[in-house]
């Protein structure tokens, strides 16, 4: 990878110069929630809709849409193997460095990284960086959500692109992985409106 590539050079700025204090405090949280989380909400929004709206779609859509945003995004990162910044860029800043370190131990296995890895067979993924699942199931979720409540796709909108930058600012997305997110979660998203 070199380092006059768009991608290095964005990638630069945004972990290097377009840098803060608070950003430093708060990109950390924002990173560590994972697809696992939004698949957790589209579950509670499924089962939520079934108790209160029995003949709406919006909670299989998004049960749907998140499911085949984290396959996609996961096969994707199978097939390409790109490895993450810190991994192959040497001047990476991040502000939590316990981000690039996997601590199973302490915290067992990641029951999301158990499932994949059965279906996929092979090993984890949480190395590789293209394209961004986190973004992909934010941005497929969006679009869901955005069909019967527009402000609420726009609110989630809005949290895919401050969690992208925040995946780029603390070294483990580049601004492609974070574009490719985009395009396969919206894909997702109107695939599962489309079939539900």
């Amino acid at each position: 990878m070199t380092g006059n590539s768009w991608d290095v050079r964005i990638f630069l700025l945004a972990n290097q110069r377009w840098t803060a204090a608070w950003l430093d405090k708060v990109t950390p949280y924002l990173v560590r929630l994972g697809s696992a989380v939004y698949l957790t909400v589209a579950v509670g929004l499924l089962v939520w809709e079934r108790l209160y709206f029995p003949t709406s779609n919006l909670g299989g859509e998004g049960v749907a849409s998140a499911l085949l945003a984290i396959l996609a995004a996961q096969g994707a990162k199978r097939l390409i193997k790109r490895p993450r910044p810190y991994v192959v860029l040497t001047q990476v800043r991040c502000p939590d460095p316990d981000l690039f370190i996997k601590n199973t131990e302490k915290k067992g296995p990641n029951p999301l990284q158990v499932i994949l890895k059965t279906f996929f067979r092979t090993s984890t993924t949480s190395n590789r960086s293209f394209p961004s699942g986190h973004i992909a199931t934010v941005v497929s979720l969006a679009m869901v959500v955005g069909e019967p409540y527009p402000f609420l796709a726009n609110v989630t909108f809005v949290y895919a692109l401050v969690l992208g930058y925040a995946r780029i600012y603390v070294g483990v997305h580049f601004p492609s992985d974070i574009l490719a997110g985009i395009i396969i979660g919206a894909g997702s998203g109107l695939l599962s409106i489309w079939l539900i």
